[in-house]
């Protein structure tokens, strides 16, 4: 089988979509055709066995992972092995398809979309836990989507702060940090962190080349961790959301309580500004009155949706879907 030219797309979480083009010629048995690593999370690689190609994912952390998978095939037909999403254990490895030539006499192309989740399998997230706004201490900035402001069950509990790009960001929660990108533009750059109770903090918008922290790394609740970034548009934003995983068919975000300068709120109201407060030992005892007033249930992310385009690193805009 004569490989001209091939292409992949690979879209990691709802967070992060990276494109690669490669160059080949002809593949002898068992060649690997394409392969690429994402530092503290996995390896996809692809290999040529008789006429057929073999697709493979490695995990490369003591995380499992919730993955998605979609084809955009060319004179290619796929034969997956398991159905979405599928669970990747810490440190293993799945043949998850092959992928079958029509016609070998002519060029094949594909792309393969992986949307992938940083989660653990039954985790209980703490309710109780008093989070930061993850942004410098004194700062004022405007909630452009607070909770429930997205009737998208995946962006639920998402918020989205307006803030000039370049802003500190800083951690929300204490954790180990678990993935950390920014070498991309917009929501494709994040970085995750690992809490105490299993769940996952995102923060998404960072500045290309803005993430100050790197996978393993201990980060204490208030802690510089990075610099914001824009979306395609270039307005300034930080995204924060807090997931776990309820089941291998569902993954849950939260709704979280936050300290401000003047009160507690539970979750975010849109279009209002919050002053952060990164000081524990005045802690109010007044609820904000501009509190949500939600109920407080986890919002089911559902089906982890479509890649998107190849060529598109993707900004999630103003509306906040992950």
């Amino acid at each position: 089988m004569k490989l001209k030219q091939w292409y992949r797309c690979v879209l990691l979480v709802v967070f992060l979509n990276l494109s690669i083009v490669g160059n080949t010629q002809d593949f002898g048995e068992g060649d690997l055709v394409s392969t690429d690593c994402f530092i503290g999370a996995l390896c996809i690689y692809v290999e040529q066995v008789e006429q057929a190609l073999y697709v493979y994912l490695e995990s490369t952390s003591e995380y499992t992972k919730q993955i998605s998978v979609t084809y955009t095939l060319e004179n290619l037909i796929e034969q997956p092995y398991y159905e979405n999403p599928i669970s990747l254990a810490p440190y293993s490895s799945l043949n998850i398809a092959v992928l079958e030539p029509i016609d070998i006499n002519l060029q094949v192309d594909y792309r393969i979309g992986l949307n992938l989740s940083f989660n653990e399998l039954g985790a209980t997230h703490d309710d109780s836990y008093l989070y930061f706004l993850p942004f410098s201490n004194s700062m004022s900035f405007v909630a452009v989507q607070g909770t429930n402001a997205s009737s998208n069950a995946l962006s639920r509990y998402q918020s989205i702060f307006s803030l000039p790009e370049g802003s500190s960001i800083h951690a929300a929660r204490d954790g180990v940090v678990v993935f950390a990108n920014d070498s991309n533009s917009g929501s494709d750059n994040l970085i995750i962190i690992r809490h105490q109770d299993n769940s996952f903090g995102y923060y998404k918008y960072v500045q290309n080349g803005g993430a100050f922290v790197t996978p393993g790394e201990s980060v204490s609740r208030g802690q510089f961790i990075g610099l914001s970034g824009s979306s395609d548009t270039g307005e300034g934003l930080l995204s924060f959301v807090v997931t776990t995983m309820v089941n291998l068919d569902r993954t849950a975000s939260h709704k979280l309580q936050f300290l401000t300068s003047d009160c507690i709120s539970h979750g975010l109201t849109t279009g209002v500004a919050y002053t952060a407060s990164h000081d524990t030992s005045v802690v109010p005892d007044s609820v904000c009155s501009n509190d949500s007033g939600d109920t407080g249930d986890t919002g089911d992310t559902g089906d982890t949706g479509d890649t998107g385009d190849t060529g598109d690193t993707g900004d999630t805009g103003d509306t906040g879907d992950t």
